[in-house]
């Protein structure tokens, strides 16, 4: 079971809608989720935010709609392997769950993990230095090009995780979208669905 969370402004729907066919084509389950911080960036509508009628939260806030969505799946009976999958600010989010729930999350892909100001009460190398489950994180080349994730990128490197830049790519999990990429994507598919079934081989 993959656990999808959005990145900052958007929603499940309009990130997920166009990759989630290609990982249940490979065989994965998923459920993606409307966090409480979102909006209408990359289309379609937050419906989570929507229900909160103008409630404000902070990135760190929504971790309690990830833990939730484990909670779910844990209340549901899925017995199998799981895998957390997050975007910008959800990816740190992601690590977060792992390290906070060992023997629940199983794997964690982060794509463009957010750090930064908006992210202080819940910075990423608070979790990825703590974190014994596989990691991979993937930014994209033009993020790469800023120092910050330069050094982000190589404390993660140095604590034995795995990475990957993705040339072409975008922010976020749009990086495995042809659309919004702008190009073919299929290497950055190679290295995701790789990682994924290095994880349910352990």
């Amino acid at each position: 079971m993959i656990l999808l969370f959005h990145q900052g402004g958007a929603n499940a729907r309009a990130e997920y809608g166009p990759l989630v066919p290609r990982l249940i084509g490979q065989g994965f389950n998923a459920l993606a989720i409307d966090q409480r911080r979102g909006g209408e960036q990359l289309g379609g509508i937050n419906r989570t935010v929507g229900a909160l009628e103008g409630a404000e939260y902070s990135y760190c806030d929504a971790y309690a709609d990830l833990e939730a969505a484990l909670g779910y799946v844990m209340t549901e009976g899925y017995s199998g392997v799981r895998i957390a999958w997050g975007s910008s600010y959800s990816a740190t989010l992601a690590m977060r769950l792992a390290a906070e729930h060992p023997g629940e999350v199983h794997g964690v892909l982060a794509f463009s993990p957010a750090s930064g100001a908006a992210m202080e009460e819940c910075r990423p190398d608070a979790y990825s230095a703590v974190l014994r489950v596989p990691l991979l994180i993937l930014q994209s080349a033009s993020e790469m090009q800023e120092e910050d994730v330069q050094r982000q990128l190589a404390m993660f490197q140095e604590q034995g995780h795995a990475t990957y830049m993705a040339y072409p790519g975008v922010h976020g999990s749009s990086m495995l979208n042809p659309e919004r990429v702008g190009a073919s994507v299929e290497r950055n598919w190679e290295v995701v669905l790789a990682f994924l079934q290095a994880i349910l081989n352990r």
